[in-house]
Order: C-alpha cells, then sequence, then structure tokens
C-alpha cells in the first residue's frame, strides 16, 4: 500500500519541514507541497534530502474563496498527470503534524474498511452541526467579491438584507450575493458540507478529477459561492452512492469561537487528548508555542526528540 500526502502550506517553512521530515522518517510515500509563495517565501533548502516536490504558487489564496481550493485541485492535477501509482491520498496542511505512528495511520488506511475518511454531511439533515440558514447562504447564493476597503460601508447595509433578497458575507472580505437562479443541487445531487481536510482512495481522488472535468459548470458555481472548500468535495464524493466513506477525517482542530474560523494553536495541555486514539492528525500548530507538544508527540509516538 503506498500514500501519497499533499500538503498545502502558507506560512512557517520550519513547521513545514518539520512534518515533512516526520513523515518522510517513516514512509516511503510520495509527497508533494503546495506553498502559496504570496504570503511567505518557501526556501525550498529546508525540504532538501527528503524527496518532496514542490509547488509554489503566487496566486493568492484567500479564505472563504474558490483559491482555498486551487492548491488541492493543482496538485491532484499534478499527481494524475505523473501517472505515479499510489493507494490513498491523505491531504494535510502545513501546520498539520502526525498524533499517532505514521506507519499505524498507513497500515490502518490499508485496512480496506473504507474509500474515504471524510467528515461530511447532508446540509438539510437534522445532523448537520450547521444552521441550514447558513448552509443556503454559503451554497444557494452567487456572490460577487468587491474591494475589501468597502467592507466597513457594506455592514451599514446589514438592515436591508431583511427587505431584499440581498447577501452581505463580510466574515471573509466584501462578498455581496443574491439567490442562485439555478443551483447543481437536487434530490438526486444533495449539496453536503464537511471538512477540507481528508484522506481519499484513489478511487475517490480518480472519480473527483473526472467529475469536475465533466462538470465544468459545477466548477463554476462553486468559485461564486462562500467556504466552497467545505462542500465541493463531499458533495461531488457523499453524491456517489457506492463509495464507503466514513464520516471523520480522524482530525483534531478547536475551532469555537475562534475569530474567521482559524484553529486554535494547540500547546501541552493539548497531548492527552490528541494522543487518546481518536486521532490521526492534529491542527494548529505553532514552532514556537507549541514546541514542547511536538516533541512530547515525538516522544509518544516513538519517534525521538527532533
Amino acid at each position: 500500500m503506498r500514500c501519497t500526502y499533499l500538503i498545502q502550506s502558507h506560512t512557517q517553512p520550519a513547521l513545514l519541514a518539520r512534518l515533512v521530515t516526520t513523515l518522510r522518517s517513516a514512509s516511503d510515500a510520495a509527497i508533494l507541497v503546495v506553498h502559496d509563495a504570496s504570503r511567505v517565501p518557501l526556501d525550498e533548502t529546508v525540504l532538501a534530502g527528503t524527496g518532496a516536490i514542490v509547488i509554489q504558487r503566487r496566486a493568492p489564496v484567500r479564505r472563504g474563496r474558490f483559491s482555498c481550493l486551487e492548491p488541492y485541485l493543482e496538485g491532484v492535477a499534478h499527481l494524475l498527470a505523473a501517472g505515479e501509482p499510489f493507494d490513498w491520498l491523505v491531504y494535510l496542511s502545513g501546520q498539520d503534524y502526525p498524533v499517532r505512528p505514521v506507519s499505524a495511520i498507513e497500515s490502518d488506511l490499508s485496512g480496506g474498511r473504507a474509500d474515504a475518511f471524510l467528515a461530511h454531511w447532508d446540509i438539510a439533515s437534522p445532523d448537520s452541526p450547521w444552521p441550514l440558514r447558513r448552509a443556503r447562504r454559503r451554497y444557494f447564493h452567487q456572490y460577487a467579491e468587491l474591494p475589501d476597503r468597502l467592507t466597513p460601508f457594506l455592514r451599514l447595509l446589514h438592515p436591508v438584507e431583511a427587505l431584499t433578497p440581498l447577501q452581505l458575507y463580510l466574515t471573509y472580505g466584501a462578498l455581496v450575493g443574491w439567490p442562485a437562479r439555478r443551483t447543481p443541487f437536487s434530490e438526486s445531487f444533495r449539496c453536503f458540507g464537511g471538512s477540507m481536510w481528508h484522506a481519499l482512495s484513489v478511487a475517490c481522488v480518480a472519480y473527483l478529477a473526472a467529475e469536475l472535468e465533466r462538470r465544468p459548470e459545477l466548477v463554476s458555481y462553486y468559485r461564486r459561492t462562500v467556504v466552497p472548500d467545505e462542500s465541493l468535495v463531499p458533495t461531488v464524493l457523499a453524491n456517489h452512492a457506492s463509495f464507503r466513506i466514513v464520516a471523520d477525517n480522524r482530525r483534531f482542530a478547536d475551532v469555537d469561537e475562534q475569530p474567521g474560523g482559524h484553529a486554535r494553536v494547540l500547546g501541552p495541555a493539548d497531548l492527552e487528548e490528541l494522543t487518546s486514539g481518536r486521532y490521526d492528525f492534529a491542527r494548529r500548530f505553532d514552532l514556537d508555542a507549541s514546541a514542547a507538544l511536538l516533541d512530547a508527540l515525538d516522544e509518544r509516538c516513538g519517534r525521538g526528540r527532533r
């Protein structure tokens, strides 16, 4: 069984190097890093000797926009075009870190009990963690991007929302929307939400890429939604009835009450929860603030101090 790790990064090259080195020390997996160099330049020498392939992108990634998905889609296209065989694609942030031995994570993936580990939910289901109004605002409207400098003025228009179909989504900049005249969703193609981070079998990866190529109108529609990275992949895969999808991506991230949905930086107090066996990876680490926790995780997982 061969894994491929697709890592999307934008900051802290030294932390990225620690993640890649940890993966490489326990696995012969292919490692592809897609880095947003518009934020923090990446000196690729920090990954020397790891065998990682690096794609440095100049186009900035913005939270809540389709640009959040573009590095992932570019990475998937690169992997499929390269033709190197793999069985599982594990999608990580550059601020992730394994909280179990990497060999154990890969062994579990090879167990054959699932085609994907992907946290997902039907947005209309009572089990959805999202209020339906929030989900519909995100995915049943089409948005135009305005200059961010207009955000304070747009806030003054909030009372207008109750009187018109206008939707203001200002969490991620200046986005102004309206109800979509036609959506891609139906009884046979439901809208799903879910986590951006996941592990997919090669069958799921190939199907996802083929379906997005076959349905460019679906991609065009999602380009004008908000937070498409939390819906497009779950929607495509969860509507394919034959895939065995475990609705758990085995990731830990504490985003409760965090501004803009950013995950809380983890520290030593989180060690017991992270190593409870419920998770494979966790986010968000900081090389300085999380240094003691990173060392403790390496010790717990038999990796030694780095």
